[in-house]
């Protein structure tokens, strides 16, 4: 391990180091490009050359020798301009790039900070400290992010230059040098246990730079343009993307774009995260969290009282993963919450599928003779204790308080017959009018 940080050292120590470009040739002049062919640009793609996509050490795992920063982001500003232009993307004036970036982010751009770039990490949407990751997972695990550029109005991920533009053609001099490049590099030993793998050696890298570019010119029309023609390519060719901006970021003004998600979002017991992400998200601005009611509204809409066993197995098991998560000691949470964020998004969950039970039991047909589940299940792990949700008035929620109430005895059922034990032919809990004589 000490010899591979010792060639990542070397190798990081001389990317991006200014020197004079050695010239252009009259065939790169052909092709098709503007942009300026600046020494940062050129010295850039000569040290991303150098170190290859990856190495492969002693033969048995892969590792990044190049450390991508700043200067590999910002020397791709020129490229994904001009061929933003080129793709018929309308680049939004200053207030209106601020306004959707707000919309859609939630983060504020300030044009008069010197920064070039507003930074957004998925994992971590409020994440202020940048990092430079490439959103190629194929060696290291990182976050996915993504750069608004404030000076040119778009958004863009950290592309390494050859998965931008074809190097090949335009940097014909760089591309002879890469066919000279060792491929078997030695540690400090003397030893070769690092194999290079070239970019020269994609086979289907112009296949790639396509795509890289159709994802950049139609998330930018969608987002920026309200472009519908690219929302349709996005949910069928970037679909990872589409889901991030609702379920990581917390975009869901876009009722289509919502209504997609939730139909393609479903309840998995070993990941609850995934399908919690649909309600809830942190509030970048204000702190706390940002219910996402409109998902609340779509969802009554797609799924009406007859198909009430789609969607109530996911609320219920979602309210009991979130409950359990609130009451497991600190080094066991998954989830960064306080005590009444974690109220707060259970109280709206439970809320909002107490409808559905209360719908079905007015339904002929109702077999279940316990009501008011969901209120039961978030009493049942509030113990009982409402005093922070009257102190918030229930979140203006109608009937919310007499539902509570009434949610006694399935409180009560509940901790008999599921969470702390078990009903059956063995076993049966008071009946509710015997409960409650019990009470006085």
């Amino acid at each position: 391990m000490k010899h591979l940080v010792f060639l990542i050292f070397i190798c990081c120590a001389i990317a991006c180091e200014q020197k004079k470009p050695s010239g252009t040739t009259p065939q790169e002049e052909t092709i098709n490009f503007q942009f300026e062919k600046t020494p940062a640009l050129y010295n850039c793609l000569k040290a991303q050359l150098e170190n290859g996509i990856s190495v492969l050490v002693d033969g048995s795992f892969d590792a990044e020798l190049y450390k991508y920063g700043k200067n590999d982001l910002e020397v791709t500003f020129p490229l994904v301009k001009e061929i933003l232009q080129k793709k018929g993307y309308q680049f939004p004036t200053e207030p209106e790039f601020i306004a959707r970036v707000q919309k859609i982010f939630g983060r504020t751009i300030d044009p008069k900070l010197l920064t070039s770039f507003l930074y957004v990490q998925t994992e971590i949407p409020c994440e202020k400290q940048i990092s430079y990751y490439r959103n190629d997972k194929s060696v290291d695990i990182t976050p996915y992010s993504y750069y608004l550029s404030k000076k040119e109005h778009f958004i863009t991920e950290l592309y390494a230059i050859p998965e931008l533009i074809d190097y090949q053609a335009l940097y014909p001099d760089l591309y002879a040098l890469e066919q000279k490049m060792p491929r078997l590099l030695k540690d400090k030993d003397g030893e070769e246990r690092y194999e290079v793998y070239q970019w020269q050696q994609i086979p289907d890298l112009k296949e790639q730079r396509e795509k890289n570019i159709d994802k950049l010119v139609h998330r930018n029309k969608y987002l920026f343009n309200d472009d519908k023609a690219s929302f349709q390519w996005l949910i069928a060719n970037d679909a990872y993307f589409m889901s991030e901006l609702v379920k990581k970021i917390g975009y869901t003004e876009d009722e289509k774009l919502l209504e997609w998600a939730i139909k393609n979002t479903h309840y998995e017991k070993d990941y609850p995260q995934d399908y919690g992400r649909l309600f809830w998200t942190k509030n970048c601005k204000t702190g706390g969290v940002k219910i996402h009611l409109n998902t609340f509204k779509i969802l009554r809409n797609l799924y009406s009282t007859e198909a009430i066993a789609e969607i109530s197995n996911g609320l219920d098991g979602y309210i009991n993963y979130l409950g359990n998560d609130m009451s497991a000691d600190e080094e066991s949470k998954k989830e960064q919450l306080t005590e009444n964020e974690y109220i707060q998004i259970l109280a709206y969950i439970a809320y909002f599928a107490q409808q559905y039970d209360l719908d079905n039991y007015r339904r002929e047909d109702y077999h279940y003779k316990i009501i008011y589940f969901p209120m039961g299940r978030l009493r049942y792990f509030l113990n009982g204790d409402d005093r922070w949700l009257k102190e918030k008035q229930y979140f203006g929620l109608p009937k919310f308080k007499e539902w509570w109430d009434k949610a006694a005895y399935a409180e009560y059922y509940l901790s008999e017959c599921e969470y702390e034990g078990s009903c059956g032919p063995g076993y049966q809990p008071l009946s509710e009018e015997e409960w409650k004589k019990q009470q006085k």
